[in-house]
């Protein structure tokens, strides 16, 4: 079994990557980011940024820091597939609990990126919750540093830059594919 942890600052190329990995190397993918969605839409709450935030915080404090590892690390097993990528993940709580569960099998793997590219990235894609000037970007990433969400990208021990074109992105996964599937 190969379990791969994405994670990146907002616009990094984290969809793109787990895409391109899902397409050509056989992933199934568990996100994060859809369990918080659920349980916020489960409170009846729009799933904005702030919403999203708050809620993953309540259940943290309520339920253990490594909550929405527990139910990934669940939903990953469930898959029985020998491919999984855990997308998504934010703070260490979220991986700690996957490199215990998996152990050997499983790799953190940062995607970096210019902040001018990520926020670039954003306008472009045109989402509703996502930064639209370099100062809403700023504030954003200052209020996810106080959250602990930086801290799976801590755990990383792959660091992949994503300021350049898909192509080129693409030749960087394929040669970690190379180095992990032997």
């Amino acid at each position: 079994m190969l379990i791969l942890v994405i994670t990146g600052k907002i616009g990094s190329g984290k969809d793109t990557a787990s895409d391109y990995l899902r397409q050509n190397y056989s992933f199934s993918t568990v996100s994060y980011s859809e369990i918080a969605h659920d349980k916020t839409r489960e409170q009846g709450l729009e799933t904005t940024r702030t919403n999203l935030q708050k809620v993953s915080t309540e259940c943290r404090a309520r339920y253990g820091t490594d909550y929405f590892a527990k139910l990934v690390i669940s939903k990953a097993r469930s898959l029985g597939s020998e491919r999984v990528i855990l997308k998504e993940a934010r703070t260490a709580q979220d991986v700690q609990p996957a490199m215990k569960a998996f152990g050997r099998q499983l790799h953190v793997i940062e995607i970096t990126t210019l902040q001018s590219i990520r926020l670039e990235r954003l306008i472009k894609r045109g989402c509703a919750k996502d930064a639209k000037t370099k100062e809403e970007l700023m504030a954003q990433e200052t209020r996810e540093k106080e959250l602990g969400y930086f801290g799976a990208a801590q755990l990383a021990e792959e660091r992949i830059s994503n300021s350049g074109t898909p192509e080129e992105l693409h030749k960087k996964l394929d040669s970690l594919m190379t180095r992990l599937l032997g």
